[in-house]
């Protein structure tokens, strides 16, 4: 079987008649290394709350403290893309709240559109999270950025009332 390994070599002294044996120690670190990612990922995650727990405490006008946020996620996340569509009570159409590493004219080939097609609108009528592995390929990706591999949407709610998309993209899948 394949597994991580550490390996030690123990030189063995011998007597000036017999050549030096080595003793090799090979030790199964797949669990410490799944510990360490799993260690790495909490501290991550504590990151995020803590930064989240920072820009909210700070008294900045809504706009400016939504556009922090979105930056905020994509570098701690290290994304390529990220952004906030939320629905105009008036008309129901998506238009973009914050974005991040987007160009500014996406919303027109994506958001405008009445019927349920793009990526950010069927994660608002399922009300559920969306992944997409291979952006590229996906019909329910309307606006095609080739360098973007996977993307992320997350429905923004309050009060069971779905307000909204949370997006990210990646130029690497998953």
């Amino acid at each position: 079987s394949t597994f991580l390994a550490k390996v030690s070599i123990i030189p063995l002294q011998m007597n000036e008649h017999r050549d030096d044996l080595k003793l090799a120690v090979i030790q199964n670190i797949s669990d410490r290394k799944k510990l360490q990612q799993k260690a790495s990922q909490r501290t991550k995650e504590l990151s995020i709350f803590n930064t989240f727990a920072k820009i909210l405490t700070t008294h900045l006008p809504t706009d400016r403290l939504i556009q922090e946020t979105v930056d905020m996620l994509a570098s701690i996340m290290e994304a390529d893309q990220a952004w906030i569509y939320l629905i105009d009570e008036r008309t129901g159409e998506l238009y973009p709240k914050a974005r991040y590493g987007i160009i500014k004219d996406t919303d027109k080939y994506e958001e405008r559109r009445t019927s349920g097609e793009s990526l950010n609108k069927k994660v608002i009528v399922s009300g559920r999270p969306l992944l997409v592995e291979n952006a590229p390929e996906d019909p329910r990706v309307l606006h095609r950025d080739n360098e973007i591999k996977s993307i992320a949407g997350v429905p923004i709610s309050s009060k069971g009332i779905v307000m909204g998309v949370l997006g990210v993209g990646s130029r690497n899948a998953s």
